[in-house]
This record gives C-alpha cells, sequence and structure tokens, in this order.
C-alpha cells in the first residue's frame, strides 16, 4: 500500500497524510446501515427519489448478503463522511459515499475513505477494485486521481414498444 500511494496523484496523498495528522478524525469499519443510509439522504436532492430508494435497496442486500464494507468517519463523535464498497471473492466496487454536508474541510473526506478501502483491499489480497464508472468529467478526473485507468464498456438498453 506504502508504495501504491507514491503512485497517486499529489492531491490524493496530500489528503491521506493530512487527515492522518488530525488527531480529533477517526474511521471506524462498521456495516451499519441505518447509520449509512441516514448520512447517504444528504444525497437525495442530487440524485433524487427514486434513485436514492433504489441505492437504499442495494445497500441493504449487499449488507444482507454480507458483500458490503462501510467504513465511517468521525470528528470527534460526530458522523462526517462513509464510504461503501462491495467486495466478494478477490474483487471489489466503489459503490457509495456520502459526506455531511454541513462539513466543510480544506480535504476530502472521501478521498481519505476510499484510501483505507484501498488499503484494505491490499491487506486482503484484492486483485480488482472497480470504481463503478464515470458519467462526467469532474468525476473521471477524481477517480482516475487514485491511479486507475478508465476502460470503456458499453450498456444495451431495450425499450418495449
Amino acid at each position: 500500500f506504502t508504495e501504491f500511494l507514491k503512485s497517486i496523484r499529489y492531491e490524493r496523498r496530500r489528503e491521506y497524510k493530512k487527515i492522518n495528522e488530525i488527531e480529533n478524525l477517526c474511521v471506524k469499519i462498521e456495516n451499519n446501515e441505518k447509520k449509512f443510509i441516514n448520512i447517504y439522504k444528504n444525497l437525495i436532492p442530487a440524485i433524487g427519489k427514486l434513485a436514492f430508494d433504489t441505492h437504499v435497496k442495494l445497500i441493504k442486500n449487499a449488507i444482507l448478503n454480507n458483500y458490503a464494507r462501510i467504513n465511517f468517519m468521525y470528528d470527534d463523535k460526530k458522523l462526517i463522511s462513509a464510504t461503501l464498497f462491495y467486495y466478494f471473492k478477490d474483487q471489489s466496487y466503489y459503490a457509495f459515499s456520502a459526506i455531511d454536508r454541513h462539513y466543510k474541510k480544506n480535504f476530502s473526506c472521501t478521498a481519505f475513505l476510499i484510501l483505507e478501502q484501498i488499503n484494505f483491499a491490499f491487506k486482503n489480497n484484492i486483485s480488482t477494485l472497480d470504481f463503478l464508472g464515470v458519467n462526467s468529467p469532474n468525476r473521471a478526473d477524481f477517480k482516475e486521481s487514485f491511479g486507475g485507468s478508465l476502460t470503456s464498456f458499453h450498456e444495451l438498453v431495450f425499450k418495449k414498444k
């Protein structure tokens, strides 16, 4: 993991180091469905109620079937951010992340939590980590900053007549 950190974009390394130096921030691994959904609700204005409800079904199913790993970041005892990754055999998938919309600092809590998930993947011999696509240039830049590369995929949509 240490060698991997050297290969990613400077901003991510800086954020990782900065958060590690802040004493009142801590990360806990808890597959707590209610807690994750509660912070994830902050995204309803951006993604809409239908997408949120669909995501909640995926989250519940992943937790029920032991495919989910959720990490939470706290500032003292206040929950400020979380990520949920799916793990299946030797593969990992970045599924969801959320942040308290009132928590603003000069670093990315989400980036740190993603790096914590990547560290877990290294320690557990996970061979593939998939960020599950991008839908905007900014999201592509963020995801590529972790050292990955974009791979094209195609989706077929069939419409009923």
